[in-house]
This record gives C-alpha cells, sequence and structure tokens, in this order.
C-alpha cells in the first residue's frame, strides 16, 4: 500500500479486501447446488448530494464497480454485493471514494422442517439475515426476520420476495454516534422478458424504513438488463436509484428531501 495512503484510505481499502474476500469465498463455496457471479461497471452522468448513504456527488458524475454473488444450498441460499464508489466529493464533500457491503442469507422453513410451507402464489417461507457495512458515517447494520417467496404471474421465472426484519443501525452523525433498531420492510422482485429476440429482466429491491426521530427512510433501485453474448454471459442495462426520507429527525433536519440517479451498466456473467 501507498507510504502516503490516509489512516482513512486504509480503513477504506481493508474494508474492501475483507468484504471481496467474503464474496470470493461465497463463490468458491463447493456446496452450493447454484451459484451465479457477476461483475457490473455503472456510470451515472449526474448524481445529486445523498444526504444518508454518502454515494452522492453534488450533480457531478459518479463510476460505481459492483461485484454480485447468489448461490443456493441445501438448506437455503445467499446473497453477496459489494459496491465501491468513486467520483468528486462523495458523501457531500468527505472523500472521493465509498464503498458498501451486503450479505443476505435465507433458510427455508420447508427444508429444515421438511413440510413444504407453499401454498397458491407462496412458494417458500424463510428465516433472513442481513449484514451490511458503509464506509460513509461508519456505517453498520444486522437484521433478522422473516421472507416469503411469491411466484408472480406473469412470464415464467417471475418472482417476488417480502421481508419484514428488525434492523439494527450504527452510524455517524458529525461527532455524534447514533445506534437504534426499527423495522424494515423489503421488497424484491424478478421479471424475466424478451425485447428482440433477447433475453432480459426487470428488477430491484425497495425497501421501506422508519427513522429514528420521525419519518421515513424509502429506497428504490429498479434495474432493466439486456443479455446478450454466449450464454447471456454479458448486458447492457439501466439503473435508476431513487432515495426519498420524510420528517424531521436526526438525519434529516431540513424537511422532506429526495434523490434520483440514472445509471448506465454493463454487466459480465459467469
Amino acid at each position: 500500500m501507498d507510504a502516503t495512503a490516509t489512516p482513512t484510505h486504509r480503513i477504506i481499502a481493508a474494508r474492501c479486501l475483507a468484504a471481496l474476500a467474503f464474496a470470493l469465498a461465497a463463490s468458491c463455496a463447493s456446496a452450493e447446488d447454484y451459484s451465479q457471479t457477476n461483475v457490473q461497471f455503472a456510470y451515472a452522468p449526474t448524481d445529486p448530494n445523498d444526504f444518508i448513504m454518502g454515494t452522492g456527488t453534488g450533480y457531478g458524475s459518479r463510476a460505481t464497480l459492483r461485484f454480485e454473488h447468489f448461490g443456493t444450498y441445501a438448506l437455503g441460499d445467499n446473497y453477496v454485493l459489494f459496491d465501491a464508489y468513486r467520483g468528486n466529493d462523495l458523501g457531500q464533500g468527505t472523500s472521493n471514494r465509498q464503498n458498501y457491503f451486503l450479505w443476505n442469507s435465507h433458510l427455508s422453513l420447508s427444508k429444515v422442517t421438511g413440510t413444504s410451507l407453499s401454498y397458491g402464489p407462496i412458494q417458500d417461507v424463510l428465516a433472513m439475515v442481513r449484514v451490511e457495512d458503509g464506509s460513509y458515517s461508519h456505517y453498520r447494520a444486522v437484521s433478522a426476520g422473516l421472507s416469503v417467496y411469491w411466484d408472480l404471474p406473469f412470464t415464467k421465472g417471475s418472482m417476488l420476495e417480502t421481508s419484514v426484519l428488525a434492523r439494527k443501525k450504527w452510524y455517524a452523525v458529525g461527532t455524534e454516534d447514533v445506534q437504534g433498531t426499527r423495522a424494515l420492510i423489503r421488497l424484491f422482485f424478478l421479471v424475466p422478458f424478451r425485447v428482440a429476440g433477447m433475453n432480459a429482466t426487470f428488477s430491484g429491491p425497495v425497501y421501506f424504513s422508519p427513522l429514528i426521530g420521525g419519518g421515513w427512510d424509502i429506497y428504490l433501485e429498479p434495474e432493466v438488463f439486456v443479455n446478450f453474448g454466449p450464454k447471456d454471459a454479458f448486458a447492457v442495462g439501466l439503473r435508476l436509484e431513487h432515495h426519498t426520507v420524510t420528517g424531521n429527525n436526526v438525519l434529516n433536519t431540513g424537511g422532506d428531501k429526495s434523490r434520483t440517479t440514472p445509471n448506465l451498466v454493463f454487466r459480465w456473467t459467469w
């Protein structure tokens, strides 16, 4: 490592290495029945200030390198995401680099109990654990609760996941350390389709969470990808990040705020 690197940059680099090591270990796990891994490069031509997550550049451009892995095993599945952001004045001028790590793990209650919990459109009921780590404001979060997998009446493979979790968060606001436990309502949808003879997908997460001090934190990240190349290994798409915060609270003292950031994305999957 460069001897001139600041302690903050060393911490960020260490987190990056730890997150990538975790993700690579998951992608190489021989116990997985099915796995899919991808690397993405996303470019946002203009990115408003981000008042919570620290990824906004104040209407400058931003680049994101994303690593994703999903794998199933005998009793459930795991999902790992790591984002590395680069742009001028990220986090309202605190840095030119930020990062975010996420791990979602599901344990199928049908498989654990040996009793099918599918009924109508319900595929399964699962116990869920979610771990987050972000460089901005020293953000940490651990969540636990229940998820339900649903069939959607669209194309083959369409699905919806709904989760109700209790999330414990730790973060810094200025010199103040803040922590608290609140509900997290999470949705994830996936709808495959075809366009011009090519396979495509419409998918994304949606999050609703009450904030400490009042109001709501609402975040959604819908994306559309069109696949091409051998075995659909490559894809191009559009990702839209939308974030809204309501009420007056420790993170948001100036009334309701929102931001929308479009990203052009190239993805390689193996």
